[in-house]
């Protein structure tokens, strides 16, 4: 099994045994926790999250390079950035209140 089978079964693995005890893998974890948890690189979780479509590359939720972390969004059950996800809302809030 490659390591990319590998990773994606841990890390389904993982988010279903989480999610099933109440509380979600990724929550405001960063990518190298994520791999510490996984055993592996932070590279290869993130090379495979890309794969995956899970860490969007364009519209409010862009990678932008921070360190602010990762969070699962609630309703699209993807990883986003959580600085471009607090920009994005604020963005939001601005524009209901003008």
């Amino acid at each position: 099994m490659t390591i990319a089978g590998v990773l994606h079964d841990s890390t389904y693995a993982l988010a279903r045994r989480e999610y099933q005890a109440g509380q979600l893998a990724w929550e405001g974890m960063c990518l190298s926790d994520i791999a510490d948890r996984l055993g592996c690189s932070a590279k290869a979780v993130r090379q495979h999250l890309d794969n995956m479509d899970m860490i969007p590359d364009r519209g409010p939720y862009a990678q932008c390079g921070t360190a602010a972390g990762y969070s699962m969004h609630r309703r699209q059950h993807t990883l986003v950035c959580r600085a471009c996800n607090d920009a994005a809302n604020q963005q939001k809030r601005k524009r209901r209140t003008a």
